[in-house]
């Protein structure tokens, strides 16, 4: 097996995935024919259409009915079903240009975690053909290589790693339940265990969708009680943004 695909996605964004699986055949076809897919549902996908992943060596999928967004949770699982050493891990909303895939796999070993340092944010929905002719409307986006707090980084969207890091640094933390932070503990992490971030020049395309977190429950107060978490467990200041959300919420409850 060249590489496995870890791809997790909740149902109310199945456009996403079905655009992202299109050009991964479309764009990265010696890739996809060597690899394995391995698809996480967020909640429960009744199907999930052939016409995009048999064109995968091999195809897993998994529904895990969470309450909530857990990324963790989606990761932690995805890998574990991983045949291959080399992993991409996903977001169901993510594009890269031909070729990427191809050089990534080829320089994933132990020590390294790769992704890209820019991205293109698309503003609206934007159609295949739009996407192959550069014609979509988007806002630049840039990805944190210092891991800076309430920005993108090395683990939000697009990250390749190899297995045995992962398991060194003893996999996602589970304990962040909905929305944020997660990606931000793992890339500290994997720091903290001198994995090597490589960001490369090529640019990611995050496709549109709704500004929206999905599940039951306060997800406001999941976000920002992963912040207090995330905090703590690092020793550093909560930023002023938190402090202010964290006050209205106290408001609110008092």
């Amino acid at each position: 097996m060249l590489a496995s695909f870890v791809i997790g996605f909740h149902t109310a964004r199945l456009n996403n995935l079905v655009q992202t699986l299109n050009f991964l055949n479309k764009w990265h076809p010696e890739v996809v024919s060597e690899s394995q897919l391995v698809t996480i549902c967020q909640n429960e996908c009744e199907e999930c259409s052939n016409q995009y992943t048999n064109h995968f060596k091999k195809w897993d999928h998994e529904n895990l009915n969470l309450e909530c967004m857990m990324l963790p949770k989606v990761t932690n699982r995805g890998i574990e079903l991983c045949e291959s050493d080399k992993i991409i891990i996903l977001e169901s909303d993510r594009i890269l240009p031909q070729g990427y895939f191809h050089d990534v796999i080829a320089d994933i070993r132990e020590g390294v975690m790769i992704t890209t340092d820019k991205m293109h944010h698309l503003i609206k929905p934007a159609t295949d053909y739009q996407i192959e002719h550069n014609t979509y409307e988007y806002k630049d986006e840039a990805r944190t290589q210092v891991n800076n707090i309430g920005q993108r980084n090395m683990w939000s969207g697009n990250t390749a790693i190899h297995k045995a890091d992962f398991y060194k640094v003893g996999r996602m933390d589970e304990n962040y339940v909905g929305y944020g932070w997660a990606d931000s503990d793992m890339t500290n992490q994997m720091s903290k265990l001198g994995i090597k971030s490589i960001f490369r020049d090529e640019i990611e395309l995050h496709l549109w969708h709704p500004k929206a977190s999905y599940g039951t429950g306060d997800q406001k107060k999941l976000f920002v009680d992963n912040g207090v978490y995330f905090c703590k467990k690092w020793s550093i200041d909560y930023p002023i943004w938190l402090r202010e959300e964290i006050g209205k919420l106290a408001r609110i409850l008092l």
